[in-house]
C-alpha cells in the first residue's frame, strides 16, 4: 500500500493545508503517545480509501510545537479538517476509524 499521508511543516503548512483545492485532514501527532500509535494506521487506511477527495497529512506535535499552538492543539492526538482555508471540524481524542470516517463524509 503506498503512504498517501503527507508531512507538513512550519513552512508549507499554508501552501499544502491552507490553500488546497480538496477539504485536508491533518493529523496532529507524537510518536511516543498511544492513542496517537493506535489511531495511525486508520489515517493511513484512510488516506488511501479517500485519494483524490481529501488529502491527508500529518503534524508532529514535538517538532512543530509552534504551528500546533497556531492551530489550538495543545495535546495529541487531534484531528483537524481544513477546507477553504480554515478549519471545519477538529477530533480532540483518539477514535476509532468509522468515527473518522463519518466525520470525513462531510466534506466529500
Amino acid at each position: 500500500m503506498a503512504n498517501t499521508v503527507g508531512t507538513v511543516t512550519d513552512n508549507n503548512f499554508s501552501s499544502l493545508v491552507l490553500n488546497n483545492d480538496l477539504p485536508v485532514l491533518v493529523f496532529f501527532y507524537a510518536t511516543w503517545a498511544r492513542p496517537c500509535q493506535m489511531m495511525a494506521p486508520f489515517i493511513d487506511e484512510l488516506a488511501e480509501e479517500y485519494a483524490g477527495r481529501i488529502a491527508f497529512y500529518k503534524m508532529d506535535f514535538d517538532e512543530y510545537p509552534q504551528a500546533c499552538s497556531n492551530h489550538n492543539v495543545r495535546s495529541v492526538p487531534v484531528v483537524t479538517v481544513f477546507r477553504d482555508g480554515a478549519s471545519h471540524e477538529t477530533i480532540t481524542r483518539a477514535v476509532s476509524k468509522d468515527s473518522l470516517a463519518q466525520m470525513l463524509n462531510k466534506f466529500v
